[in-house]
């Protein structure tokens, strides 16, 4: 495809499937989209996409968002948010080893 082609688009429900997950009802459908360029019958791209759809939770059926946990002491996070070798299960000296 070029950028001064003419592009025509086609797209075709190929299947849908029902399933019930552990979370409810699931709809799974796969659409097949077809691009030709200048009015040729053979499709230039083809493309398939899986969309999953599920059924939708009532307003006051929401989990609450996450609590934050408190955030550790500086000495025993360095700023990469990863511990720092004071901290390490195997000891000093690791940050020497690691070199």
């Amino acid at each position: 495809m070029r950028v001064v082609d003419a592009v025509t688009s086609i797209s075709t429900i190929a299947d849908v499937t029902q399933k019930v997950g552990r979370t409810g009802p699931l709809v799974f459908v796969k659409v097949r989209h077809e691009l030709r360029c200048n009015g040729h019958a053979k499709p230039a791209l083809v493309e398939i996409h899986d969309i999953v759809y599920r059924e939708s939770k009532p307003a006051g059926d929401v989990k609450p968002p996450p609590i934050k946990t408190p955030a550790l002491p500086g000495s025993a996070v360095s700023g990469s948010g990863s511990p720092g070798p004071d901290t390490h299960p195997l000891g000093e000296g690791i940050s020497a080893n690691l070199k």
